[in-house]
């Protein structure tokens, strides 16, 4: 069984019967069991006092001590377990209860470091793994329990770095930011160990070395993602955007250009999307995708606009090919009405305008043939029409029975 420390919870108990507080039976019961690491008796006796005496302050102070003793027991538990967000809600709670608490604020800092430390060691892993995304998921985790923390830093702009390498960026690019970025972080830590026990926060000449320290690395970065954001590299610049605020997060020309930038990238995917949509004829979803992506972006306008163009003509190709597969299967009448839809949109659409012509043709010289076929005389009168029929409408209503009957007449004759 592993050892546990219990010298802070002996001391929590020992405060509860410094000098000023009531010695009656009940509280010295209840830290009696305090020390017995008999935290739920404990809990329960100071909960039973607190609720018979709601006007007592000692028993509502009693109370929430045993609380905050049996809450920090919860959390060292959940600690050792290496249950640490656990440990973290049940510290975080006794701090509610009683925010001077040193001995709580001490479990709540250890707390926190092995969160660090293990969302550092999953940062490695994930980046190992080449799972860029959730590395820089878990060095911002890391740096979530630990504001600041250097490792942290580094490790997620590296990954960064490391992504718009994979875009291409080059071997030089990578190299180069990742050295910057590390010379920064030593520079910044060299200042901090030098300027300590020499300057207060209140010292203008500090500030000054320190805000020139954090400024120096968010330039070189800030020429980089101007030029990658005229160039139209939105995706790369988001990045170097994203790194400068690593550094410097309150860099207001980082915040408005990653700003930018994610509007850019959204719109871009929105326009990627869109043509995937068109590739798919589904073109009323790509008109919503570029009509989204449109109110997002403010330099790809004309991108948009020649998609926009091209779903157009993509929509009346669409329609003239199903204008032509409804002709070559004899359906005439949605033929017409398709072609007709298309050169209501297209204005001047030569082929479909013949084609649909040519249909209303068809069309009226069938109706007439009919009736003629409706009042023929003679078995001979009826195929010399049927013939006809075949030249150029087999399928008009009933004509392909009458054809195929006709055919078997001739059978029978020979």
């Amino acid at each position: 069984m592993e050892l546990r420390p219990r010298h802070t919870l002996v001391l929590l108990a020992a405060l509860l019967v410094a000098p000023g507080c009531s010695s009656n039976r009940s509280k010295d019961e209840v830290v009696r069991l305090i020390r017995a690491e008999d935290y739920d008796a404990a809990l329960a006796l100071a909960a039973e006092r607190a609720e018979d005496a709601p006007n007592d302050e000692e028993a509502q102070l009693l109370h929430r001590d045993a609380t905050v003793a049996w809450l920090i027991e919860q959390g060292r538990t959940a600690l050792f377990d290496r249950r640490l967000e656990d440990a973290l809600d049940e510290f975080n709670h006794a701090l509610a209860l009683s925010p001077k608490n040193a001995t709580v604020g001490r479990w709540i800092q250890k707390t926190r470091d092995e969160l660090t430390r293990l969302w550092l060691d999953r940062g490695i892993e994930f980046l190992q793994a080449e799972q860029f995304d959730r590395a820089i998921q878990a060095y911002e985790l890391a740096e979530y329990y630990t504001p600041r923390d250097t490792e942290a830093l580094f490790g997620a702009t590296r990954v960064l770095f490391l992504i718009n390498y994979r875009r291409g960026m080059g071997d030089d690019y990578y190299n180069q930011g990742v050295r910057a970025v590390h010379e920064h972080f030593l520079t910044q830590a060299r200042h901090k160990f030098a300027a300590a026990g020499k300057y207060n926060d209140d010292d203008p000449t500090a500030r000054e070395r320190k805000e020139r320290v954090e400024s120096a690395l968010a330039e070189e970065r800030l020429h980089v993602a101007r030029g990658l954001e005229e160039k139209g590299n939105f995706g790369a610049a988001q990045i170097e955007y994203r790194i400068i605020l690593k550094v410097e997060p309150g860099n207001e020309e980082a915040l408005a250009g990653l700003e930018r930038m994610d509007a850019e990238v959204a719109a871009a995917r929105m326009l990627d999307e869109a043509d995937m949509l068109i590739r798919q004829n589904r073109f009323d979803e790509a008109l919503e995708r570029l009509e989204a992506g449109r109110a997002l972006t403010k330099v790809q306008e004309d991108h948009f606009g020649r998609l926009a163009g091209e779903i157009e003509v993509a929509h009346w190709e669409s329609l003239y090919q199903r204008g032509l597969n409804e002709e070559r299967d004899f359906r005439y009448d949605e033929a017409i009405a398709t072609y007709g839809e298309l050169l209501s949109e297209a204005e001047f659409y030569e082929d479909a305008a013949r084609r649909k012509a040519t249909l209303e043709e068809y069309v009226q010289r069938a109706e007439t043939l009919y009736a003629e076929l409706e009042a023929a005389q003679t078995p001979a009168e009826e195929s010399a029409i049927l013939r006809q029929f075949e030249l150029f409408w087999p399928e008009y209503k009933d004509v392909g029975l009458r054809i195929a009957a006709l055919a078997d007449v001739d059978e029978d004759e020979d």
